[in-house]
């Protein structure tokens, strides 16, 4: 809607302009040392290194020369001429874009399948970063891709085992079940304090992590069989737990 389009404009501008206002981060996504407000091939520099991490791929030479152009003219307005409002105004460009704010897959042609599109590496990374990981795909990933491709199924699955070492990966697969088991919903269930009088919401609490906590241990810790999660003979147990299944608490 025409209000949402009007929210991430805002957003992306004041936090284009908190980027800006902080020299920590400054430093951290501008790769160079301007010159002046007029220093435009560090203003490409930081177009080109910024804007793969924020539309997940390299841009197109149009697309630095259009980004780029908007920093100068920025930079350099008589009422302006400071660099780092060139930053600003390219930074919030890249945060408006269709390209960060969806996940593009156009796909290139398969030649394989003549008349058929495929994902290009670019868009599996991407697809793969955000089921693995919840996240985009961080720069040793976009190197990789840019390095030795994912056009085969090795290299996919060498991929995905880096991913998955990630502590990323345990937040994504926890945040995962806590959808499927609908543990978010357990704080809005509505008990009869009458004929429930321990369902309380400390007891909620423990009782989403009770589940997450045979989580990590059946996939992460041991491995296990994937059935444990639904017929394991053993679960984890804070106080709250304990008294209420009427096992034995844990000393801590």
């Amino acid at each position: 809607t025409d209000h949402q389009v009007g929210d991430l404009a805002n957003s992306a501008r004041l936090l284009a302009q908190s980027a800006v206002d902080d020299l920590g981060v400054m430093t951290s996504i501008v790769p160079c040392t301007p010159t002046g407000p007029s220093d435009a091939a560090c203003h490409q520099q930081f177009v080109e290194s910024f804007g793969r991490l924020a539309w997940r791929r390299p841009l197109t030479q149009e697309e630095v020369d259009e980004v780029t152009a908007v920093a100068q003219t920025a930079a350099t307005h008589p009422d302006v001429n400071d660099f780092n409002q060139g930053i600003a105004y390219a930074l919030s460009l890249l945060l408006q874009s269709p390209n960060f704010v969806y996940i593009i897959e156009l796909g290139e042609p398969d030649p394989a399948n003549p008349g058929k599109l495929k994902l290009t590496n670019y868009e599996v990374a991407s697809r793969m970063s955000f089921f693995l990981l919840e996240r985009t795909p961080d720069p040793q990933t976009l190197d990789l891709v840019a390095q030795t491709g994912l056009d085969t199924d090795q290299e996919v699955e060498a991929l995905a085992k880096t991913m998955v070492q990630k502590p990323e990966a345990r937040q994504a697969l926890a945040s995962f079940y806590s959808e499927l088991f609908r543990l978010r919903e357990l704080p809005t269930v509505a008990k009869d304090p009458a004929v429930y009088p321990k369902f309380t919401p400390a007891l909620v609490t423990s009782m989403q992590e009770e589940t997450l906590r045979l989580l990590e241990d059946v996939i992460w810790t041991r491995n296990a069989d994937a059935r444990e999660l639904l017929d394991s003979g053993h679960t984890f147990v804070d106080a709250e737990l304990a008294e209420l299944y009427g096992v034995r608490p844990p000393s801590s």
